[in-house]
């Protein structure tokens, strides 16, 4: 570049700083120094206002509801193999909100909520199938009413 085309540009260039380059914000102070507010390289600076990229801030517990009073309740009045694995999901519910993971929190509601009806509808189904059992040794002849009065006792 000739002087005339400089003085067209903008001048001569600060002390330090090429033809052509785009000026960065004034610097004050000692070497080194990073005013705030200036990020610079990544790591350097004061960080960026709000979450960082990719976070989300934590969701409150009780937004998804864990179902764990159903899970107790199915643990102790019927299946209790099912009942626990519906405790399991229910505890996870709310450690999982306050990670931040709603869809993971959605889904163990939602298997918690799963495994105490499908505790409870085995329970039924347990009494439904001994209720059968027993109707058809009572019509064979197996269990007698003379039986059902005294108890009955094995041969």
């Amino acid at each position: 570049m000739d002087s005339g085309e400089q003085a067209r540009v903008g001048g001569t260039p600060p002390q330090g700083q090429e033809p052509g380059q785009i000026p960065g914000p004034p610097v004050y102070g000692p070497p080194g120094y990073v005013p705030p507010g200036y990020y610079g390289p990544p790591g350097y600076g004061d960080p960026p206002y709000g979450y960082p990229p990719g976070y989300r801030p934590p969701i409150p517990p009780g937004s998804v509801p864990n179902n764990l009073v159903w899970a107790i309740l199915a643990t102790i009045l019927c299946c209790l193999p099912f009942g626990v694995v519906a405790i399991i999901n229910a505890a996870k519910v709310d450690n999982l909100l306050t990670a931040g993971d709603y869809a993971g929190a959605v889904k163990a509601s939602n298997d918690a909520q799963k495994w105490s009806i499908i505790s409870a509808v085995s329970v039924v189904a347990l009494y439904a199938v001994m209720a059968i059992i027993f109707a058809i040794l009572f019509a064979a002849g197996v269990i007698t009413s003379q039986d059902l009065d005294r108890g009955y006792s094995y041969p």
